[in-house]
């Protein structure tokens, strides 16, 4: 599993950079919601997160026009590190899987990798990945210890 989520979550950032300039959206995932913590797979720090990402109706804009709206909140308690993160594109392969991404406050670009496996998402194995400055390089990863993270397929 840990093997394939690196070629999945670069061939995502592909597809965000093809929504994005394209206006093309795969229409598998309306909404990604979860928060909790999880031990880094690399450095074993604890960290903390938090995110909501929604690709909805622009209310008052052309018909069938979608807008991403959403945040994403993240912090690395052993070293401090803080990200905020306003969401600009969210895409979906299937039903239990979403990478979303942005920029954050110093314009740095983020990308974020969740998977949900089931309810409640601790004793599912719900996953995420976080890609900061570098598409390619996973910056925090690991399997939820305590939350839960919400995938919700287009109705």
């Amino acid at each position: 599993m840990k093997k394939l989520i690196k070629p999945i979550v670069c061939l995502a950032i592909l597809l965000v950079v093809i929504a994005l300039t394209t206006g093309c959206v795969p229409d598998y995932v309306s909404k990604a919601t979860g928060g909790g913590w999880f031990f880094d797979d690399e450095t074993g720090n604890k960290c903390t997160f938090g995110f909501n990402a929604q690709l909805k109706d622009n209310q008052g804009a052309v018909e069938n026009e979608k807008i991403y709206t959403g945040q994403f909140q993240f912090k690395d308690l052993a070293t401090g590190q803080k990200i905020h993160l306003k969401v600009l594109g969210l895409i979906s392969f299937d039903d239990t899987s979403a990478y979303f991404g942005g920029y954050d406050e110093d314009g740095i670009p983020i990308g974020v990798f969740v998977e949900d496996l089931g309810e409640p998402g601790v004793d599912a194995g719900d996953y995420i990945a976080i890609y900061y400055d570098d598409p390619y390089t996973l910056s925090w990863t690991g399997f939820l210890e305590g939350g839960n993270i919400q995938v919700f397929p287009i109705d």
